[in-house]
């Protein structure tokens, strides 16, 4: 019979889940990440069950999770929605049982830190060197690798850009460079910051992957990433001036104009961003516009949110947006404070995570269940893993 360790099992099926979710499952409605992340919470159950562990429950999350299920049956009974009902049910019980898996998943102790991160590295230099080998083989023979398996993707829009024919934007096996960038985050943020990791070759794969990738919000993030981490190492020893070194060819091919220096691929990912004459650039306004969505909003709607997914069609929002609509200023704000309270009880890596996901939710749809379960399965597990005496509690 075979005997499977479940600390592994779930340290490696947590960094697949964002990949699996480009693509279809079997099931309409569900992508595959969806699909293996419910087996995972019904694996879960039955595991916790069958071998009677106790799990020591807090309010914050349960509160949060019933909050969501209270403004989905008052927008039903109110039949104050955007979207079809089947679908508005679908979007908030599918979010609510993917948070309390993975809350039950960790609250079970059943994640490995170390292992889960190694797994994760793994696949984030796997992904850069794949990103890299597309730039070379685009710039040097001409020849465009694929991305993904486009016809099995989840979602059709991205197979429409033409990304070649304004600037060749490669992206690894992710459907867009911003995608490739938010999650090679973590292992970038874990590689500078966590006192547990040496490995020089894993961050500069990954740095070299992210000039690879033309992404705008990674050059602006990986060059506040690189100023802090030079902060915190002020002795400044040679892997420091080789981080300074990296920093300054970001910010020199990017928006300087120094001749020999000067990069047009460089330029035009950060232009995308900030224009020539210092103001912001079309990639900004396309992540920002929703904004203005919620001066339509009455305040009630502002302070309490129509609940999940209640959005509307065709329109783009980032995070905070998204969330205001959703679940409201209230709702937001409960959120927001958790995970920056919860990355506040670990070390300097846990901190600056919670951090830079609060912040990556002003300009990126991040508030998704999956991605939610990836960040606090690794800023809860790596607190864990740190507390020696026992004394950390998940609320």
């Amino acid at each position: 019979m075979v005997v499977i360790d479940m600390k592994n099992f779930y340290s490696g099926i947590i960094p697949l889940l964002s990949i699996l979710s480009i693509y279809k499952s079997p099931l309409p409605q569900l992508d595959l990440g969806t699909l293996v992340a419910i087996g995972v919470f019904l694996v879960t159950i039955l595991y916790v069950y069958k071998n009677r562990i106790r799990l020591t429950i807090g309010a914050t999350v349960p509160l949060f999770l019933l909050y969501i299920f209270f403004l989905m049956a008052m927008n039903l009974i109110e039949y104050n929605n955007i979207v079809d009902s089947e679908v508005f049910i679908f979007r908030n019980i599918k979010f609510i049982l993917l948070i309390l898996g993975f809350y039950i998943i960790i609250l079970a102790n059943l994640v490995n830190f170390k292992r889960l991160m190694d797994i994760y590295v793994k696949i984030a230099v796997l992904s850069s060197i794949y990103i890299i080998l597309q730039t070379c083989t685009y710039y040097i023979l001409g020849i465009e690798l694929p991305n993904v398996l486009y016809g099995y993707t989840a979602s059709d829009l991205y197979v429409e850009i033409d990304y070649a024919s304004l600037l060749y934007r490669p992206s690894s096996f992710f459907l867009e460079p911003a995608h490739y960038f938010q999650y090679n985050l973590i292992p970038l943020i874990y590689l500078l910051f966590s006192r547990a990791r040496e490995d020089r070759y894993s961050l500069t794969t990954i740095l070299l992957g992210i000039i690879c990738s033309t992404s705008g919000q990674g050059y602006v993030i990986t060059m506040i990433l690189l100023i802090l981490y030079c902060i915190f190492n002020y002795a400044l020893g040679l892997r420091t001036w080789v981080i300074l070194l990296i920093c300054g060819i970001f910010v020199l091919s990017g928006v300087g104009d120094v001749g020999f220096l000067k990069v047009d691929v460089l330029e035009k990912s950060i232009g995308r961003f900030i224009a020539e004459d210092g103001s912001l650039g079309e990639a900004w306004y396309g992540r920002t516009n929703a904004y203005e969505y919620l001066y339509d909003m009455d305040t009630t709607s502002v302070f309490f949110g129509n609940g999940l997914g209640n959005i509307t069609p065709g329109v783009y929002y980032s995070g905070i947006p998204y969330m205001i609509n959703c679940i409201g200023i209230l709702g937001t704000s409960i959120f927001v404070l958790y995970i920056i309270r919860m990355g506040m009880k670990g070390d300097k890596f846990t901190a600056i995570l919670a951090f830079t996901y609060v912040g990556t939710l002003f300009i990126a749809q991040n508030f998704t269940a999956l991605l939610i379960c990836l960040y606090f399965s690794i800023i809860t597990v790596a607190i864990g893993e740190g507390d020696t005496e026992h004394n950390f509690s998940i609320d």
